[in-house]
């Protein structure tokens, strides 16, 4: 049982809605905008639909934003340190490669004709696994990039859904409520019309437009 007197109307009530706002911002995007044609609404309840709808629209652009903002800061930190993996990876391979230079340039020419063949082929190696560690840190890059992005996509396409579930919601609850209905206009105009022309099927309209042919039809049946 509701705790309300029995003549107290229930008012629409939302953490999304102030009515004194909602009236400021209808009265200021109107003219922009136009109307809104919400169905069965009168102009206060126009007004709280478009207010709701504003600040549900803010707070998915808030949502949306911090994803976007978390995302951006996740992929360049792990582009930064891709860079810093290689760079440092490459630094250490170079510094392998030289020492191997520099001793074949202190050996003796018969020492260096022995040794040249194995050096090569560290060397090459070492440029090798350099080449093999740079494709791998590079891959883990791109899938850890995707996947933050997959992750913004996913969240961006939740807020869309959670703003048009909640809107839908906001907006069903405005239309059950009594002080935002629009009062129905009773069309009866008709009606009395074709009464006061004496049951003929003949309204005043068409007697105006037709005097002359209405006297002509009574004066022959008189």
């Amino acid at each position: 049982m509701s705790d309300l007197p029995k003549n107290t109307i229930a008012h629409y009530a939302s953490k999304y809605y102030d009515p004194v706002k909602a009236h400021e911002y209808y009265m200021r995007t109107r003219k922009l905008k136009g109307r809104n044609s919400t169905s069965g609404l009168n102009e206060k309840g126009r007004e709280a639909a478009r207010y709701i709808r504003q600040k549900l629209s803010e707070e998915r652009k808030s949502t949306v934003d911090a994803s976007k903002a978390s995302t951006k800061s996740k992929i360049e930190s792990i582009r930064s340190k891709t860079e810093n993996d290689i760079r440092t990876y490459t630094t250490q391979t170079q510094a392998k490669i030289d020492w191997f230079v520099s001793r074949l340039k202190n050996m003796r020419p018969d020492q260096k004709k022995r040794a040249l063949p194995l050096i090569k082929t560290q060397i090459s190696r070492l440029k090798e696994s350099n080449a093999q560690k740079r494709a791998s840190l590079i891959a883990a890059y791109k899938k850890d990039s995707s996947s933050y992005q997959e992750e913004h996509r996913q969240i961006t396409q939740k807020a869309k859904e959670d703003y048009n579930s909640k809107y839908a919601a906001e907006l069903e609850k405005i239309k059950r409520s009594p002080e935002f209905k629009a009062i129905k206009k009773s069309s009866n105009k008709k009606s009395s019309n074709k009464k006061s022309s004496g049951g003929s099927g003949m309204t005043k309209e068409w007697i105006e437009k037709n005097k002359a042919e209405y006297a002509r039809t009574h004066k022959t049946k008189k």
